[in-house]
């Protein structure tokens, strides 16, 4: 009965397909991303493409070093395939030391809505009518890494198995849908930092969808949720906002702000503010490339 009831808890927190807001924010992520054939095709192969690595990833489930490094490289194909690169701001990356861990803070763009996958196009039951893949949430960023020299995890909420355990193996770290998730997070970055001290760490502070609760569109960010910076402040890691955009014509474009550090303080106005004026920044950038 616990299993059943934590279950039910994973699931109430997925998108669900009936409503109104979802509905809305789709329909719009669709007019705008996909207003050419190339756009089409190209989110058509990034979905085959994630189709197999999930496939993959089930097959050697006992193996979770094997899908952490293909992980890593699907992320680099997915990225490739995207033709995702940084148009403003690398130089901002010369500020970071190579090969160490950084949270990077990045809008929360629905193009995982257009690579949906059923269960039974990967093999496995679920109680699931749809499955966004996680991967392409932050694939983008791979530029990003490579400069770098990271290896590139998420946040993400928790999935039902199978799926949990391929995140666990690809190093994401997983919100779980019970109180006391920051405490579990800020574990779960340390231990992801002590095992891969290389992480370039991908967080959605709006903590859902841009523009789905807030009546926006794809790119009218919402408010900025606390807990990865408050996060970045205990663990004295430098916190890098990286804006993302998807052209229709050419692929993702990345805005690279300059990085900033969090004081660790218990001051929680100060998580708020500091988490206002970020979102304020990426939201100038996103504006620049409507």
């Amino acid at each position: 009965m616990e299993e059943m009831s934590h279950l039910d808890d994973v699931l109430k927190r997925l998108p669900r397909q009936t409503d109104e807001n979802e509905i809305r924010i789709v329909k719009l992520i669709r007019e705008q991303l996909l207003k050419t054939e190339w756009a089409k095709s190209i989110f058509e192969a990034l979905r085959q493409q994630l189709i197999q690595y999930f496939i993959s990833s089930i097959e050697i489930l006992n193996q979770p070093d094997k899908i952490h490094q293909a992980t890593q490289e699907v992320l680099e194909e997915l990225s490739t395939i995207s033709r995702s690169r940084i148009v403003s701001g690398e130089e901002n990356l010369d500020r970071l030391s190579k090969r160490s861990p950084v949270i990077a803070v990045v809008n929360h763009l629905g193009t995982y809505k257009l690579t949906e996958i059923q269960p039974r196009e990967i093999r496995i039951d679920l109680p699931l009518d749809i499955i966004h893949p996680f991967p392409i949430y932050y694939a983008p960023l791979v530029p990003v890494a490579k400069i770098l020299e990271d290896n590139l995890y998420e946040t993400h909420v928790e999935l039902p198995e199978p799926l949990l355990s391929i995140q666990k193996a690809a190093g994401i770290i997983v919100v779980p849908p019970d109180q006391g998730a920051l405490t579990k997070l800020q574990t779960a970055t340390s231990e992801l930092i002590t095992q891969h001290p290389n992480a370039l760490i991908t967080i959605f502070p709006e903590g859902g969808t841009t523009g789905k609760r807030n009546n926006g569109g794809p790119y009218d960010l919402d408010e900025f949720k606390t807990g990865g910076f408050v996060i970045a402040s205990h663990l004295n890691l430098p916190v890098l906002p990286v804006c993302q955009y998807f052209n229709p014509e050419s692929g993702f474009e990345l805005g690279i702000l300059p990085p900033v550090k969090v004081e660790n303080t218990e001051n929680r106005e100060y998580y708020k503010e500091f988490a206002r004026s970020t979102q304020a920044s990426m939201q100038s950038w996103l504006n620049s490339r409507k």
